[in-house]
């Protein structure tokens, strides 16, 4: 299901990406004022892995881009990208402040 949170009616594109590799494209209009959702349904045994809205990014005004897909399943590579980063980060703000590794001692 696809819902439109805005008043702002627009078509979009929509990639649906299921768990036996195969991809769709659909195409919504935006609905009209009162409706302001769509249900896509298939007749498969495959499911829905994961859904895109404007996947080819062609909406410029588009005010919150991070709310434009989702997984069925969470995927946890961004969590661990931004820990590792916030690590490195915190240690390398910690050894600047005591001194670190890059100072050089005047004889």
């Amino acid at each position: 299901m696809i819902h439109r949170k805005g008043d702002f009616i627009f078509p979009v594109e929509i990639a649906i990406a299921f768990d036996n590799g195969e991809r769709l494209r659909e195409h919504w209009n935006g609905g009209d004022v009162k409706d302001r959702w769509i249900r896509f349904t298939y007749k498969k045994k495959a499911k829905v892995e994961t859904v895109e809205i404007d996947p080819d990014h062609k909406i410029q005004i588009d005010r919150d881009n991070f709310n434009n897909s989702h997984r069925v399943e969470p995927d946890g590579s961004a969590t661990s990208k931004l820990t590792n980063y916030w690590t490195f980060m915190t240690q390398l703000f910690a050894n600047s402040w005591r001194g670190g590794w890059y100072r050089s001692e005047i004889v």
